[in-house]
């Protein structure tokens, strides 16, 4: 009773519509190009991998007293 409530807040918002035509435009303007390449990565990925395994074995070996 005593307590006043909030009112909504409202916003002067028009919305932006897509356009295809000028997305392509601005894609060949700035030229977006994807870093990630994929046979890259998936060396990467395998040699991390080939490291992770050899110092798992090399620990197990050394924390069971065979090194």
């Amino acid at each position: 009773m005593f307590l006043k409530h909030k009112k909504h807040k409202t916003f002067d918002y028009t919305p932006q519509f897509y356009d295809p035509d000028k997305d392509l435009d601005l894609r060949e303007r700035l030229k977006f190009t994807s870093h990630r390449k994929k046979s890259r990565a998936k060396s990467g990925n395998l040699i991390k991998l080939l490291i992770l395994f050899a110092i798992i074995v090399f620990l197990y070996l050394y924390l069971s007293g065979k090194i």
